[in-house]
């Protein structure tokens, strides 16, 4: 048995500030075995360790100090890496094994969605067998999730997918789970129109996508109640807004780049948070360098 047990008892329960002889009522044992178990004097007998834990409400590997965080956090990093270097093939296939590895994360269906999407759109090919598993695999995941951002990027994800391989009602279907019947409706539409491998056109359409996606954000963020609800959808759109801009030249998608840097820069700062509306103040100055739009950023600042 780990000798750290002793340990870990003694660590949950201050954490949760409960006492020796709470912890031992539960249990129907003496507080002086709860006590020699914390001096590590001896351990809890194997029949106890399911009991200790559910009292605790941690598993069993926790309760041993096991966390599979670590293994979490070094897949997150390993797939952020792939979509950084927009291997969205690699990016798609690593996120759906890491969605089968953690079930419970479903950021993992969401990253899976979102590269397989964007793959497809580049005219990168998949089998049959892992795009239907892909699909299969988000349709058993949006009833599960509670967290209503990364459920509608699922949503919103999961129909694009499905228009691209051309199941359109299906499609049309999860469209209208959206909270907003206008939400993403033009970007998800843009998948029927592909590029036939022309590289130009190809990037247009992206950029096109991207421009779209970003005003349908732009707009709930407008009209969000809440300052951090706005702010997460402005800076939603903002990256949105970037995407655009470097896969098409387009003056006025440029522009609303740029807005919407200022934008969320006075937000932040309306919030009291100046360290934040200074980044992106400076991002806005930097962004307007590159375009050649110092002036219009003079003007609004």
């Amino acid at each position: 048995m780990n000798c750290n047990i002793g340990k870990q008892i003694f660590n949950l329960r201050k954490a949760k500030g409960i006492s020796q002889a709470e912890l031992a009522d539960f249990l129907g044992i003496q507080s002086q075995t709860v006590s020699k178990w914390e001096r590590e004097i001896c351990a809890p007998d194997l029949a106890k360790l399911p009991q200790i834990a559910a009292f605790f409400a941690v598993t069993l590997d926790e309760l041993f100090g096991i966390s599979k965080k670590s293994a979490q956090e070094s897949a997150h990093s390993e797939l952020d890496a792939l979509i950084s270097q927009k291997k969205w093939s690699a990016a798609a296939k690593k996120a759906a094994a890491f969605a089968i590895e953690f079930p419970v994360q479903k950021i993992f269906v969401q990253k899976m969605l979102a590269s397989l999407s964007q793959a497809l759109l580049c005219g990168e090919h998949f089998s049959k067998k892992f795009t239907e598993e892909a699909i299969a695999l988000a349709k058993r995941a949006v009833p599960e999730i509670n967290e209503p951002n990364i459920k509608n990027d699922i949503i919103y994800s999961l129909g694009a997918v499905l228009s691209m391989v051309g199941r359109t009602e299906e499609a049309d279907f999860y469209r209208e789970m959206l909270p907003t019947a206008a939400i993403c409706r033009e970007a998800l539409d843009i998948f029927k129109y592909r590029s036939g491998g022309m590289r130009a056109v190809m990037e247009q359409n992206i950029s096109v996508y991207h421009a779209l996606l970003a005003n349908s954000l732009w707009e709930i963020a407008v009209a969000a109640q809440e300052g951090n609800a706005s702010i997460e959808y402005m800076e939603k759109a903002l990256y949105h807004y970037g995407e655009a801009c470097k896969y098409g030249k387009n003056t006025r998608c440029s522009q609303n780049a740029l807005l919407a840097n200022i934008a969320v820069a006075k937000t932040y700062l309306g919030t009291g948070n100046k360290a934040k509306a200074e980044e992106f103040f400076e991002k806005a100055e930097n962004f307007a360098r590159e375009h050649g739009l110092l002036e219009i950023c003079k003007k609004y600042f």
